[in-house]
């Protein structure tokens, strides 16, 4: 099938894209470090020590981002989060589909952690962007995880739900 390649040349260079993701994440957790540092300089000056304590975590935690997903993972899942551009769909009818999906859902899932730590910089001024946050990072590691996620889910629900989902990703 013409589909067919044209999804097996893309894949590869979206293992380009996590790096890149990642890279920016890390640049962005040095950003807020120093702010966060700034901020400490200038802690007389009005700055509560709520904001200056989640810019320095959200800024550590982003330039920890790979040790960060494995800690997410292993508390939720029970192991390791294997970067997820590593998976290799099974033999089935729709295997290049399957492993775009999943890869792009990876993508979205790496963006939504990092929105989800810069939103947590900013929820000591706004009260509400503290569950939004937490709600972009757990979201985000189930989707980085997606093919654990669904196998989880499949597990919890049994039966049928199980036998599709192997059957889809082995």
């Amino acid at each position: 099938m013409p589909q067919d390649n044209i999804l097996a040349n893309i894949l590869p260079s979206l293992a380009n894209w996590w790096t890149a993701i990642v890279a920016i994440l890390t640049l962005a957790g040095f950003a807020l470090f120093l702010s966060g540092l700034l901020k400490l300089a200038n802690q007389g000056r009005g700055i509560s020590f709520g904001s200056i304590f989640l810019t320095l975590l959200a800024g550590i935690l982003l330039i920890n981002l790979p040790a960060f997903l494995d800690s997410l993972a292993l508390s939720l899942f029970g192991e390791g989060s294997v970067q997820s551009l590593s998976y290799k769909a099974p033999d089935h009818p729709a295997r290049f589909y399957i492993q775009f999906a999943v890869y792009l859902v990876a993508l979205v899932g790496l963006v939504g952690i990092g929105r989800g730590l810069i939103l947590l910089k900013n929820s000591p001024e706004r009260p509400g962007l503290m569950g939004r946050a937490l709600v972009h990072i757990f979201g985000g590691i189930l989707c980085v995880n997606l093919v654990t996620t669904l196998k989880f889910m499949a597990q919890s629900l049994g039966g049928d739900a199980m036998d599709i989902v192997l059957s889809i990703f082995g």
